[in-house]
């Protein structure tokens, strides 16, 4: 996989939990704490997705019962 170089300024609260989640958790670089913390985001962006189209399928799946039709009819 092809790697991007990025500059960042970030506050200084958020740049010693960077060192100490790396030292915690024996990562080689503070650049995998940062990749981590994006594939988490990136994770729960998804979750929220799926959670987002399972909503509308509920709502969908309601609105057909709400028809009438008995299953049997089908």
């Amino acid at each position: 996989m092809a790697q991007v170089k990025l500059r960042v300024s970030i506050p200084d609260t958020i740049a010693r939990f960077v060192h100490e989640y790396r030292a915690r958790h024996d990562l080689p670089t503070k650049s995998a704490v940062v990749v981590r913390a994006l594939e988490l985001l990136e994770e729960r962006e998804i979750e929220d997705a799926y959670a987002a189209a399972a909503t509308a399928e509920a709502e969908a799946w309601d609105a057909t019962l709400a028809d009438g039709l008995a299953p049997d009819d089908w």
